[in-house]
This record gives structure tokens, C-alpha cells and sequence, in this order.
């Protein structure tokens, strides 16, 4: 009975796939039409169904862009290379858009083997580095298998050395994909909406001012005390916001 059930499971993927591409090819001929606010409804309406994809924030980001709507252009394409970190065109897109925003936040230098890492991470996506991980393991195996059962010692050297550098390889998937999928989920960032607001000294309305940020900036999330949120920023500023 079981095996009954995936027939009407797969049409109704398919009807909702069918339906989310129709909704895309109308928002890609409003956005084309210059009707910025009706691409972004259809555009929202995709996601609200449950999907998404870099390419869908990333049009998202532009239709906002063309409104005018900086934060929610910025989100949409953080957003897109959130999914999609080698997004070239969101990512130009985002630095286009935060030169017109009022904050200008330097970025703190990392140590550059750090750097160097977060670079290859982000050379692909979390699923790509787990399927380049399972793939270069499965080499792995044929070669300690060959190591194992091989009679010709050159052929153990060779499978001996090749396998040590595709175990590494798997491993570095691995750990890539899982860190990178640790970015997405555990790392919680957020866009500013509001024109201006005060970053205080404490998680009250009493605490001292310590700066002001705009809409626009992006901050990390890294701990909350009832409706308040302590925020860090790319220059390692730290304060506290209003959720």
C-alpha cells in the first residue's frame, strides 16, 4: 500500500513545481515589464511556499533594488550568498547597494590562514563539498583495497600515497561541508530596517549610548535578553538593540 502513496506524492510535487516555475516565469516578465512590486509578490510567493534558492534571492534582491528598498535588497541578497557563497553576481549586487547606505563598517583583518581556509570553504556549497567528501572516500576505499590484495609493490606505493591524499580530500569535505552548513543554520545574522537606532551599553532603555547604525547594516546576533539582542559588527563594535 505503501508503494501506492507515491504516485499522488509525486504529482503533487510535481503540480507545486509546475506551479512555483509559472509563478517565476511571471515574475521574471513583470521585472522585465519594469513592475518591480508585482515581480517581488510572485517572487514571495515562491518562498513562502517552502522553497528557495540563491537565484530567487538574488532576483528578489534586485526587484527590491529597483524599489528603492535598500535593507530588504541587502537581506535578500546576504540571503543568496547565504545558499551560494561563489553568487558573483549578488555578491557585486551587495557591494553595489552598501555604497549607498550610510554605515560604513570596516571589516576587522583575520589571520590569513584563516581567511585562506574560509576561501576554499566557500568555493562551494555545503552539498557539493559532502558529495566531493563521499566521492573521494569511495576512491579512498579502492585504493586501500588495492593496497590490500595487491601482490606488486609498486602498485601498493602508488595506492598507499594517492589514497593518503584522497582520504585528505574527504576529510577536508567533510569538515567543509559541515561548517558550512553550520553558517547557514547556527549563524544568525540580521539586517537593519529602521532609518536609525541607538546601540546601548546594556539591555535596557537606560543604558549608556554607544553608537548609532542605519538601515542597511548588517550585524551578528550572538546573544538576546528577553526582547533585547546583543549585536557584534564586522569592525567588532559590540551593543545592545531592540529586537
Amino acid at each position: 500500500m505503501k508503494k501506492l502513496t507515491l504516485i499522488p506524492l509525486l504529482l503533487l510535487f510535481v503540480s507545486v513545481m509546475s506551479a512555483n516555475d509559472a509563478l517565476k516565469l511571471k515574475g521574471d516578465s513583470l521585472y522585465t515589464a519594469g513592475d518591480f512590486a508585482g515581480a517581488i509578490a510572485q517572487y514571495d510567493s515562491i518562498v513562502q511556499s517552502g522553497l528557495e534558492s540563491a537565484d530567487l534571492y538574488y532576483n528578489l534582491g534586485n526587484a527590491f533594488y529597483k524599489t528603492g528598498d535598500l535593507p530588504n535588497a541587502i537581506l535578500h541578497y546576504e540571503k543568496a550568498l547565504k545558499l551560494k557563497p561563489t553568487h558573483n553576481d549578488a555578491q557585486y549586487n551587495l557591494e553595489l547597494t552598501q555604497q549607498y547606505i550610510t554605515d560604513k563598517i570596516e571589516v576587522v583583518d583575520v589571520f590569513f590562514l584563516k581567511k585562506w581556509a574560509t576561501g576554499i570553504r566557500h568555493m562551494f556549497t555545503s552539498d557539493e563539498w559532502g558529495m566531493i567528501s563521499i566521492a573521494a572516500f569511495a576512491v579512498f576505499m579502492v585504493l586501500l583495497l588495492a593496497f590490500t590484495f595487491s601482490g606488486s609493490g609498486l602498485i601498493k606505493r602508488i595506492s598507499f600515497f594517492v589514497g593518503i591524499v584522497f582520504f585528505s580530500i574527504s576529510a577536508v569535505g567533510f569538515w567543509s561541508s559541515g561548517r558550512s552548513k553550520s553558517e547557514q543554520v547556527d549563524t544568525v545574522e540580521a539586517i537593519i530596517f529602521s532609518p536609525s537606532v541607538t546601540v546601548k551599553g546594556a539591555p535596557n532603555t537606560s543604558g549608556t549610548d554607544l553608537f548609532i547604525l542605519h538601515e542597511g547594516t548588517k550585524v551578528e546576533v550572538i546573544d538576546g535578553v528577553s526582547d533585547w539582542k546583543r549585536i557584534k559588527l564586522q569592525d567588532g563594535n559590540v551593543g545592545w538593540l531592540r529586537a
